[in-house]
């Protein structure tokens, strides 16, 4: 009951000798001392049921499980095919998947939310261990009633001259890819911007301009003929496809073995 919460809220006040909640117009809100300290908790009560549920797979009265967490080019096209893989074989494990930008998955797999996630790039982070086990190539796309998409090739210097259509500002493939053209001497002229790539596919097969995304992306687009898929003939975009975790974690027995199934799974660029 809300008397009950208050009463605990209270006595947690007086334990830590801070305010953690406070009424603002009639509203409760949180305190700066009262966010600092759910950073903390939020990972600790994670380590708990995590341990919790270890001990109980090496008991051997739980099976395995794993929250797997993926960027949005490897959770739709990447990561689903090797965990679907991995289940065929062991059918007993439970693999959750949990798809969002890089950077919220970097710091949830922080907090133990995720036990492992998996992304497309380079990532930099002292509390993670981060593993490269393949590549992910990058490659221009245009609608097939484009006037360029009867070309062989197309130089950098041609494509910037489109408008371009991109994922959203915190995306890493956007990010990457102005950076790489940056390094280049030129800036790409951004028509529309989309939340994941989805929505970017449909807006170049509509011709309202041109993208660049993961060649494993639009593999059934290009088959079926609705978009095509055309090499920057100066410029090579090719980043890692990693998987990381938090350093010094404890995995399990199923965990481990998905892990070591990850790394040697035969990835489209290896």
């Amino acid at each position: 009951t809300q008397p009950a919460v208050s009463l605990q809220m209270q006595a947690l006040e007086r334990s830590l000798q801070v305010k953690l909640l406070e009424r603002v117009n009639q509203q409760i809100v949180v305190t700066e001392a009262g966010q600092a300290l759910y950073q903390y908790a939020l990972p600790m009560l994670n380590a708990e049921a995590e341990a919790e549920r270890v001990l109980a797979e090496l008991r051997g009265v739980a099976r395995g499980r794993l929250v797997v967490g993926a960027n949005t080019t490897g959770g739709m096209y990447v990561v689903p095919p090797v965990l679907a893989s991995y289940k065929e074989q062991h059918p007993e494990s439970e693999l959750l998947l949990q798809i969002d930008a890089t950077d919220r998955l970097i710091e949830r797999v922080r907090q133990g939310i995720i036990d492992l996630g998996f992304a497309c790039g380079n990532i930099v982070q002292p509390e993670l261990t981060v593993e490269a086990i393949g590549i992910d190539v990058l490659t221009l796309i245009l609608s097939t009633r484009h006037p360029l998409a009867t070309q062989p090739s197309l130089t950098l210097e041609q494509v910037v001259a489109q408008p371009f259509i991109v994922p959203e500002t915190i995306s890493r493939t956007r990010q990457f890819i102005e950076q790489m053209v940056r390094e280049h001497g030129y800036t790409i002229k951004i028509a529309m911007h989309f939340q994941g790539t989805e929505p970017v596919k449909k807006a170049v097969e509509s011709n309202l301009g041109l993208a660049i995304v993961s060649s494993t992306a639009v593999e059934n687009e290009v088959r079926a003929g609705v978009l095509r898929a055309m090499p920057i003939a100066d410029l090579e975009l090719r980043r890692p496809l990693v998987m990381f975790y938090r350093q010094g974690k404890y995995f399990g027995p199923m965990a481990r073995d998905f892990m070591t199934y990850a790394r040697n799974y035969p990835y489209p660029h290896k």
